[in-house]
Formats: structure tokens, C-alpha cells, sequence
């Protein structure tokens, strides 16, 4: 409202609260920008981040102050299935103090360090956050988020397969080839497809809905089992046949129409490997159906 006064405020409601403050808008009258990188940064690379703070007039604002600090994140955009992923926490590695120089300029240099708590089977893609907060003679104040990728493997294989595929729609369907910076990337990619075998009983964990299950130790016998669990099945591994097996030259992006096209609906398997970088990997699972069948496509 026109008539309520500036200051800090708290807005609670059910139990739950957020601040905020109130104050006079006023019009900025600088920017800060962060020039893109050239170049894709390798791990382990001490690089340098530079930008400036400019007015909206258009020049370039000296001597004024500024603070970062730059905070390492870790993910995995990536998941390969059968794969438990660590939490790996936020780490800062640098921070620091500064003026900017006589055209606006800054410099924010640190060392694309990686976590040391994930291997990198797990493909890991780490964020490095630099936040740059800048204040000039006016005590007028603006901050400005940058973030750089690098990661172990310098490409990444990934797809929009989901777990039940129609043939009707396979042009939907699309394997892609990314830089660390989401960018199109071009890689040979070798691509085999795996049939599962019709399983003769039921996987007891999968009709129970539980995932991600590592078991250690037998305790009953097979005869036991067969005894107790008739229907069930515990401890097997789902048998598979290679399919089918090429080499795609990606770039960029290209349909899974070239690589399944010519299956008979079933559950299969799809593992993709990059030959140019061997980390880049992507396995998934996939139940090829046909809506204008009533046959099962598995069982």
C-alpha cells in the first residue's frame, strides 16, 4: 500500500514465515556483467573470470568496490541406472575483496578444484557460482550470479527415452550430445540394445515397488525358496540377448528411430558409449509397445 512504511517486515501464516524488506525504489544506475568464456575449462585449471561494472550511460565505473566469493556445486544431470548417487555438499574455495579498474573492470582468478568425495564413474558435473557484489561512492549496491561447468568428461551422452516407448512416436524420441555448458557437441557413439528375456516368475522386489535393493547374503536355499516362494523370484539377474549394435556419429542431436526402429515390441536395455570420451555413458531401460496390438510385449 501507498501509505505503509519502509523497514524490515515477517509475514507468518500456518505455521510458516518469510522477511522481507520495504524501501523506496529507486532507479539503478550501473549493471554488472561477466564476459562468457571462450573456452571449455578442464578440472584442476586455474582460470580467470573478468567483467565490469558499467553505468547505464554506457562508461565503465573505476575504483569501485566489490566483493566474491565462488561456491563449488555438484550434480549429476546424467543418471545411469543401477547407480546410487552421494550428496555431496557445497564447498566454497574462494572469496576475496577488490576495487575495479580504471574502465570498470575486474578479475576473479581461483582453481577448478573437484570434490574428492565422488569418483569419476559417476560423472559428476560441477557448478562453480561465482557471486560478485558491487557498491559505488553512493552506497548504491547490485550483485550479479555467474556460473562455470567443467566436470571429468568433456562430453555427455543423454536422451528423452522414457519407460514405456510407442513406435508410433519414435520421431519423438532423441539421444543428444552436449558440452559441459549444454552446448551441441559432436561425438562417434557406439549404441547396443539388449532384449530381456521373459522372466518365468515374478521379481518379488519389483512387484513390491522396492528399488534400489543390494543384497548381501542367501539365508534359505534355492529348494527353500522354491518351497516358500513359488511364484517369486529373489536373487536372479534378468538375462538379455544383444540385439542389435552400431555407431552413430552424433552432432548435436538424432532420433532413436536409426538405433530401434526395427524391434519387436519387448523390454529392452539401450547402453550408449562415447568413443571419444569413454566416461560419457548412458544406460536405460525401455518397454517397446505397439498400440495397435493387444499382445503383451512382455511378460
Amino acid at each position: 500500500p501507498s501509505d505503509g512504511k519502509n523497514g524490515e517486515y515477517c509475514l507468518n501464516c500456518l505455521g510458516r514465515s518469510v522477511s522481507f524488506r520495504v524501501e523506496e525504489y529507486k532507479r539503478p544506475t550501473f549493471e554488472i556483467k561477466f564476459e562468457q568464456p571462450k573456452e571449455q575449462y578442464k578440472l584442476n585449471q586455474d582460470i580467470t573470470v573478468r567483467g565490469t561494472v558499467n553505468a547505464f550511460a554506457g562508461f565503465g565505473l573505476d575504483n569501485v568496490d566489490y566483493s566474491y566469493r565462488v561456491v563449488r556445486k555438484t550434480g549429476f544431470p546424467w543418471h545411469c541406472k543401477d547407480v546410487n548417487y552421494p550428496k555431496i555438499n557445497d564447498e566454497q574455495l574462494a572469496f576475496g575483496k577488490s576495487k575495479t579498474d580504471g574502465n570498470g573492470g575486474f578479475e576473479i582468478t581461483f582453481n577448478l578444484k573437484p570434490s574428492r568425495d565422488v569418483a569419476p564413474e559417476y560423472q559428476p558435473v560441477f557448478t562453480y557460482e561465482i557471486e560478485l557484489t558491487a557498491t559505488d561512492a553512493q552506497g548504491e549496491t547490485h550483485s550479479q550470479t555467474f556460473r562455470i561447468n567443467a566436470a571429468y568428461n568433456e562430453i555427455a551422452i543423454s536422451s528423452n527415452l522414457t519407460e514405456t516407448v510407442d513406435r508410433t512416436n519414435l520421431n519423438d524420441y532423441f539421444i543428444e550430445v552436449v558440452n559441459m555448458n549444454g552446448e551441441n557437441a559432436e561425438s562417434q557413439v557406439s549404441c547396443k540394445v539388449f532384449r530381456y528375456d521373459n522372466a518365468t516368475k515374478i521379481n518379488y522386489f519389483e512387484a513390491m515397488g522396492i528399488e534400489d535393493v543390494h543384497l548381501d547374503r542367501q539365508l534359505l536355499s534355492d529348494a527353500e525358496l522354491e518351497t516358500t516362494f513359488p511364484t517369486y523370484d529373489f536373487y536372479s539377474q534378468p538375462k538379455r540377448t544383444l540385439v542389435s549394435e552400431s555407431e552413430l556419429n552424433i552432432s548435436g542431436k538424432v532420433i532413436f528411430q536409426h538405433c530401434i526402429g526395427q524391434l519387436d515390441d519387448g523390454k529392452y536395455c539401450i547402453e550408449m558409449k562415447s568413443l571419444k570420451d569413454s566416461l560419457a555413458v548412458l544406460s536405460q531401460d525401455f518397454t517397446l509397445i505397439g498400440k495397435e496390438t493387444s499382445k503383451m510385449p512382455c511378460k
